[in-house]
């Protein structure tokens, strides 16, 4: 029986993903040797496309202060060989947050008063589209409960 290690290094397309994925956790140990501390530790990835380092980081907060700092790592990086125009932070979104993340539309109400003007306004135009428009509009009020 082989090794997931062999099955890898013999099916071409998965040994150049795992070069690309070692490649990628190199440099992200390369970005988290340049960080200060708390810092560092909140890289979660790096991927270069396009003279561009990516770099994936916990929270906007660190996101917001890897930005800040970008200029000084970008420095660093060349320095170290690495040939990069910009950095560009983006914040991984957990999963389980997706869910929670969802907008939720909130229906805005219309008040007896708005919805009695819009039907004096609707009655008073020539345009039938845009008084159909406008009476379907004043159908939406919410109702207060007071008769």
């Amino acid at each position: 029986m082989k090794s997931v290690k062999q099955c890898i290094a013999h099916h071409t397309s998965l040994a150049s993903l795992g070069t690309q994925l070692s490649r990628q956790k190199a440099l992200t140990e390369q970005v988290r040797n340049l960080l200060p501390a708390p810092l560092n530790e909140q890289i979660a990835g790096a991927v270069i496309q396009i003279r561009t380092l990516t770099l994936w980081v916990s929270s906007p907060v660190w996101a917001s202060r890897l930005r800040y700092l970008a200029p000084q790592l970008l420095k660093q990086l060349k320095h170290q060989g690495l040939i990069l125009d910009r950095i560009h932070p983006r914040v991984l979104v957990p999963d389980n947050s997706r869910t929670t993340r969802q907008r939720t539309h909130k229906r805005l109400a219309l008040s007896e008063e708005s919805a009695e003007t819009l039907r004096r306004t609707a009655v008073s135009l020539e345009d039938k589209p845009l008084r159909e428009a406008m009476l379907r509009l004043s159908s939406h009020a919410q109702s207060t409960g007071q008769d």
